[in-house]
């Protein structure tokens, strides 16, 4: 099939599908929804794809296929893949994590023709060496990822530290781009006004006797939001909780799951504070509780990009950050946020008192973070320079050779 491209842009109808494992919840659902959305609002087609699991996390709405994968390398879920791809005329498969980096491998061996998209959202080595598959599979999935990185048609790094990783681990600059997550202030905006019950469980007035609480006002809250998981490093979150609660009364409320839950309420347990923290679990809508905190705090020892930093600066909440991997390319210490050295909890809690006492610093802090999150990490800005990805991938694939319309 030969194919013309349009004067420096792309084919149309171009047909997009999204591939992810279908575990994903959170930040990297957020970035695949927007970015086919635009292709839809361009007149082309965007499906997503679930390798496993059901997408249950998927906005209704959406064109979700599933492939039921069983396990790690699944011939069936492969053939189906393929199936599908040569049956709807798929142009660009766009892949999201380390399997389905594997997946478009495959499939774009199998049809030479189509271009294979990598886009990553972390430093994904640390993430898997953290993980619970055996040493064999993170092994496969490592070196299969190096190979997948060489032979794919584009890639895309979320942040200037992702893609100082991905040239560490071997990829060829020439074709990583950094596109920066973006945030849709004004829908974020909305969905934030909409009920949750965690707010107003967490938001009712200080009970009068508790000691030094008694001034009726509501009760000031502290948050960290993302998954349950070792690199997001919450044993400093609950230290410096400890801290901050030996000066100030607060609420500290930890939203989302992971395999550390249940240690991380035994250490609130052991350091005397578990009455002072509210563990939420996964929030579908998590934009009404993280509009209703005072502080939001990232604690990472490692980030991508941290995109609850953008959408908290995008709801005018002053955040604090461990200076971990690309933060410091989302927050400007003393500008949109405050940050901090990692591993340090009397630096945490310095600055979380900080906060708590100067409300004016918050607001001003939180002001600029909405207008930086507009300026410079729109929705839009990441869906133009995704579409810039695709252009330069289709003119690396045919460089010299004539094209012609699908």
């Amino acid at each position: 099939m030969s194919r013309t491209a349009p004067h420096g842009g792309l084919p149309a109808p171009l047909r997009v599908l999204h591939l992810l494992s279908g575990q994903e919840r959170g930040g990297i659902l957020r970035v695949v929804e927007a970015i086919a959305a635009d292709r839809q609002a361009r007149g082309g087609e965007a499906f997503i794809g679930t390798l496993g699991g059901r997408g249950d996390s998927i906005s209704s709405g959406r064109r979700v296929v599933r492939f039921g994968r069983r396990r790690t390398l699944d011939p069936w879920a492969a053939a189906r893949l393929l199936a599908f791809s040569r049956r709807e005329a798929i142009t660009i498969v766009h892949t999201h994590n380390v399997t389905a980096n594997l997946y478009g491998l495959l499939l774009s061996l199998l049809r030479p023709q189509l271009l294979h998209v990598i886009h990553v959202h972390a430093h994904f080595q640390q993430i898997l060496l953290e993980s619970q598959r055996s040493r064999v599979k993170r092994y496969l999935l490592l070196r299969g990822n190096a190979l997948a990185l060489r032979a794919c048609d584009g890639i895309i790094a979320n942040s200037n530290s992702v893609k100082g990783f991905l040239v560490d681990y071997g990829a060829d600059p020439e074709k990583i781009a950094v596109v920066h997550n973006g945030v849709d202030v004004s829908r974020l905006v909305e969905d934030a006004r909409l009920p949750c019950p965690h707010v107003e469980s967490l938001t009712m007035p200080r009970d009068a006797a508790r000691p030094g609480a008694g001034d009726g006002r509501r009760t000031r809250l502290v948050g960290a939001f993302g998954r349950l998981a070792p690199v997001k490093n919450y044993p400093l979150f609950l230290e410096a909780a400890r801290l901050v609660l030996e000066k100030e009364p607060a609420t500290f409320v930890i939203a989302g799951d992971g395999p550390e839950r249940n240690e991380l309420e035994r250490l609130a347990g052991r350091l005397g504070i578990a009455e002072r923290v509210h563990f939420a679990g996964w929030v579908q809508n998590p934009y009404p509780l993280l509009a209703s905190m005072d502080v939001v705090v990232l604690t990472s020892i490692a980030e991508g990009f941290g995109l609850v930093l953008l959408e908290a600066m995008a709801l005018e909440r002053p955040v604090i950050t461990t200076a971990a991997g690309a933060v410091t390319e989302v927050v400007r210490d003393g500008e949109t946020g405050i940050v901090v050295p990692a591993a340090d909890p009397a630096s945490l809690a310095a600055a979380i008192l900080r906060l708590l006492r100067d409300p004016s610093l918050g607001q001003a802090l939180g002001a600029r973070g909405r207008e930086v999150a507009r300026a410079e990490f729109s929705d839009q800005t990441m869906c133009d320079r995704a579409e810039q990805v695709y252009v330069s991938a289709m003119k690396r694939q045919w460089r010299g050779a004539p094209l012609a319309h699908a």
